[in-house]
């Protein structure tokens, strides 16, 4: 194998783990067969384009998604914000069973 045959082989070795991931269950043989014949090249280039966007968005909304430290059990730990929260809704549930209460021994 000559030195320039050599070159689409490595170019695809190191873009085929990206392009496995972004499209699941594609294999690198099934890949290399696509991308080993004529025009190969330019379709590898769109799926790395592909493959970067695809990448690009799952960073963009795993960003967004609240980041807490497992605690036991990997049940996440609640912040301060969190338990705040929970008094808050359990303390307008007891005002709400209270009024109830209320309600029904005055009638």
């Amino acid at each position: 194998m000559t030195k320039k045959a050599r070159y689409p082989f490595v170019e695809f070795l190191q873009v085929a783990p990206a392009l496995c991931m972004a499209f699941k269950g594609n294999l690198p043989s099934d890949l290399w067969l696509k991308y080993n014949k004529e025009g190969g090249r330019h379709l590898m280039e769109l799926d790395m384009h592909i493959s970067i966007e695809i990448n690009d968005r799952i960073a963009e909304a795993t960003s967004k998604a609240q980041k807490t430290k497992p605690g036991a059990g990997n049940i996440h730990t609640l912040t301060g914000d969190d338990a705040s929260e929970v008094i808050k809704r359990r303390n307008e549930r007891r005002a709400a069973r209270q009024k109830q209460q209320q309600d029904l021994s005055d009638s």
